[in-house]
């Protein structure tokens, strides 16, 4: 684990910041990933570990929107993040829907992932999003795509 992490932090330091924010959205991913191994086995405290993990992510995520450089997409990010995060909240609480709300928000910030990438090739933030995030997405979630 360590190791593990020392090479992250080796990386992270040749890395630009789009590609920084790409791979908290890849941890983001790979925890909600273990999270649903853990509810599946049953380990309940590994589950917590790993979407404790994806809050304090998001936690970071929700620090680095810049409402000066775009306000309507950083409020639109700072909803999906509060959305996430609250949805994740109620699967820690072992109620309902766990397995199902740990994918709904994998699938979701997956999707912000995939639209950083194509603007990390393409450059173009309002294309990029608008081909990631559907209508229904945005209805769901109330936000202008």
């Amino acid at each position: 684990m360590e190791e593990n992490r020392k090479y992250t932090i080796e990386n992270l330091k040749s890395m630009s910041d789009l590609e920084a924010l790409i791979l908290l959205y890849d941890k983001i991913l790979e925890a909600g990933e273990a999270a649903q191994k853990a509810w599946e086995e049953k380990d309940l405290e590994a589950f917590h570990q790993k979407t404790d993990w994806m809050v304090k992510i998001i936690e970071g995520l929700i620090a680095l929107v810049d409402m000066k450089i775009d306000p309507k997409l950083g409020g639109n990010l700072l909803h999906i993040y509060d959305y996430a995060r609250r949805r994740i909240a109620v699967a820690q609480s072992e109620v309902r829907q766990t397995p199902h709300i740990i994918k709904e928000c994998c699938d979701l910030l997956g999707k912000l992932r995939d639209a950083w990438i194509e603007v990390k090739e393409k450059g173009d933030i309002t294309a990029s999003f608008r081909a990631h995030l559907t209508s229904e997405d945005a209805r769901f979630l109330n936000i202008e795509i």
